[in-house]
C-alpha cells in the first residue's frame, strides 16, 4: 500500500445570495470496497464571482490509483477544463503555516527557528472505460481531456445511473445510494474521469455558469474513512467562509518550540480547535488582499530553488520548471492584477495567462482585479459532519490572516543561550547580566528590610 495524492480541478461557479440552484461540483471517489483504499484528504480552490464559480480539487489518499474512478456532480451547462500542477504547488509554499522560535533572552546571541512546510507526492487514480449509456442515462458528452477520458452523464432514474457507473467499475457504497438519490432529485449532471493507461496526471477545473457557491461535501464522503483533512483555497472579492461549519481560532498561547530538534506543537494545537463542535469547524490559517502580486515577507521557492516573493510569478515559475521550459515575460501577467476593471471573459483575463498556464485568468473572471482576497481554510471534518453540503458566505472578520506564527513557550533552551536571572515576557529584548544581577541584589535587599521591620513589631 502507499500514499498518493490525486490532482485536479473540479467545480461549479456562482453568485453568493443568488436564489437560483446551488452550485456543486466536488466529486467522490468510487473504488472497489474489496482493495484497501481511502481518502483521507482533500485540497481545493475555489473562486467565487458574481456570475460562476471555479473548483479545483487535489484528493489524498491511500491505495493504488488504478483502483479509483472519480466522478463530479455539476450543474448543467458546466464545463471541464485543463489546469495544472503548479497551482496547487504555489498555494501551498504561500499560504502554509510555519512556526518560529520565541525570541530568547540570552548571555550570548538570539536565536530563532522556523518549521517548514511539509508538500506532498500527487497522482491521479486511473481505471479504464468502455460501452455505452443504458437506459435511462443520456451520455451529454464524451471525450479526451488530456491524460485523461471523460464522461458527462444525465440521468432522472437513479437506480439506472447507479447501474451505469457499476457496469463501467465504478463500485458504490450502499451508504453513497442516498447522496446519488438527492442530487439527482436536484437535476444535477455527472462527471466522470479517468486516466488513460499510464498517462501522467494532470489537474482540471471544472466552472459552472449560475448557482449559489456549495461545498458539496454529501459527494465528498463516498472514498472517505471515518474522518477526511480538507484544505480550502477560496478566491473571491471578499474575505469567505463557510456558512454552515463554526469558525474556531488557534490558541497561540500554547504554541511551544522544540529548541533540541527544531519542532513544535502546531499539530497538537490545531486539533485541538478543530475538534471543537464536534469537528463541524475551520479554521482561517492565511487570508490576505491582493495575493497574487503582493510582497511576501517569506522567500517563495520553486522545487528546484528558484526564489520569487510574488504568489503569481512563483505560480509561472513552478510551471515552467515542471515543464521543462523557460519562463519568458511572465511579470507582465501580473501588472493588471493591480487595476480596479472588471474582468468580463476569457479575452479580457488573458493578461493574466503566461505560456498554458490559466488558473490565475480563469480565477480572474467576473472580479475587478484589485478586490481579490485569497484565504486558506483548514478542516478535519468527521464522517457524520459530511451528511451535508456547506454554504460558502462572506467571512464574520474581513481583516487579514497571517501564516506566519511565533511560537510563545520554549523547550529545551539552546546550550549556547544561558538563561538569564531576570526574563521578561511583555519585554522581548535582551536583559544583560549585569542588570539582571543589579534586579536580583536590589530584590534581596527589599527582602532583608520586610524581615526588619517584621521583628520591630
Amino acid at each position: 500500500m502507499r500514499t498518493s495524492t490525486v490532482l485536479w480541478g473540479g467545480l461549479a461557479s456562482l453568485a453568493l445570495g443568488l436564489a437560483s440552484p446551488p452550485a456543486r461540483a466536488c466529486g467522490g471517489c468510487f473504488h472497489n470496497p474489496a482493495v484497501d483504499s481511502v481518502v483521507t484528504g482533500h485540497r481545493m480552490a475555489f473562486a467565487v464571482s458574481e456570475n460562476r464559480t471555479v473548483l479545483w480539487d487535489q484528493i489524498k489518499y491511500t491505495g493504488d490509483p488504478g483502483d479509483f474512478g472519480w466522478v463530479l456532480p455539476v450543474e448543467p451547462g458546466a464545463t471541464i477544463e485543463l489546469s495544472n500542477d503548479a497551482w496547487f504547488e504555489a498555494l501551498e509554499t504561500a499560504t502554509s503555516t510555519r512556526v518560529s522560535a520565541p525570541p530568547l533572552a540570552c548571555a550570548q546571541t538570539n536565536s530563532s527557528g522556523c518549521l517548514g512546510s511539509s508538500s506532498s507526492d500527487s497522482a491521479l487514480p486511473g481505471v479504464s472505460r468502455d460501452g455505452a449509456s443504458g437506459p435511462s442515462v443520456t451520455v451529454l458528452h464524451e471525450g479526451s481531456l488530456g491524460p485523461f477520458e471523460t464522461v458527462t452523464l444525465r440521468s432522472t432514474d437513479s437506480g439506472a445511473l447507479r447501474a451505469w457507473l457499476s457496469s463501467h467499475q465504478y463500485s458504490i457504497q450502499e451508504d453513497v445510494d442516498p447522496i446519488i438519490d438527492a442530487y439527482i432529485a436536484e437535476n444535477m449532471d455527472f462527471i466522470a474521469l479517468r486516466l488513460q493507461g499510464s498517462a501522467p496526471m494532470q489537474p482540471v477545473r471544472v466552472v459552472t455558469p449560475s448557482g449559489n457557491a456549495v461545498l458539496p461535501l454529501r459527494m465528498v464522503m463516498a472514498g472517505t474513512g471515518s474522518s477526511v483533512d480538507v484544505v480550502l483555497y477560496t478566491i473571491g472579492e471578499q474575505r469567505l467562509g463557510l456558512a454552515d461549519l463554526t469558525e474556531v481560532t488557534l490558541d497561540v498561547s500554547s504554541l511551544t518550540f522544540d529548541f533540541a530538534n527544531s519542532t513544535t506543537n502546531y499539530e497538537k494545537v490545531r486539533t485541538a480547535a478543530l475538534e471543537q463542535h464536534l469537528g463541524a469547524s475551520f479554521l482561517t490559517t492565511f487570508a490576505a488582499q491582493h495575493p497574487f502580486n503582493r510582497q511576501f515577507a517569506r522567500s517563495l521557492i520553486t522545487a528546484q530553488g528558484k526564489f520569487s516573493n510574488q504568489l503569481g510569478q512563483l505560480y509561472f515559475d513552478q510551471g515552467f520548471e515542471t515543464a521543462g521550459a523557460v519562463e519568458s515575460g511572465c511579470t507582465l501577467a501580473l501588472t493588471g492584477l493591480s487595476n480596479d476593471v472588471l474582468v468580463t471573459d476569457d479575452q479580457a483575463a488573458a493578461q493574466f495567462t503566461c505560456g498554458n498556464f490559466t488558473d490565475i485568468s480563469a480565477a480572474m473572471i467576473g472580479m475587478h482585479p484589485s478586490r481579490v482576497w485569497l484565504s486558506r481554510l483548514e478542516m478535519t471534518l468527521p464522517r457524520e459532519v459530511l451528511g451535508m453540503d456547506c454554504h460558502v458566505n462572506a467571512a464574520a472578520k474581513q481583516e487579514e490572516v497571517s501564516s506566519d506564527i511565533t511560537a510563545v513557550g520554549l523547550a529545551n533552551r539552546p546550550s549556547y543561550c544561558v538563561q538569564p536571572i531576570f526574563e521578561s515576557r511583555i519585554a522581548k529584548g535582551r536583559t544583560s547580566p549585569a542588570l539582571a544581577f543589579a534586579w536580583a541584589v536590589g530584590g534581596m535587599g527589599l527582602l532583608g528590610l520586610a524581615r526588619r521591620a517584621r521583628r520591630r513589631r
